[in-house]
């Protein structure tokens, strides 16, 4: 499980150095901090600015663009 871990926060790391990118450092990723075995690549996203995280429902179409499209190129 240890390994499985590292591995989600290896991809989100890339994940967000490109979110960064994508998004001119408006927006960023970061692992949601979870004690729970069953839960999977939690990911909360941030704007510039603000100290809490948005609800995937509060993102724009091009912001939840640019947040898959981080992901999968984090992924791969």
């Amino acid at each position: 499980r240890e390994l499985v871990r590292s591995a989600e926060k290896q991809v989100v790391a890339y994940a967000d150095a490109t979110l960064r990118a994508l998004s001119d450092g408006d927006l960023r990723m970061e692992c949601a901090p979870t004690d729970d075995e069953e839960s999977a690549l939690d990911i909360r996203v941030y704007r510039a600015g603000s100290s809490g995280a948005i609800g995937g429902e509060y993102l724009s179409g091009g912001q939840k663009f640019r947040v898959a499209l981080a992901l999968a190129l984090g992924i791969g």
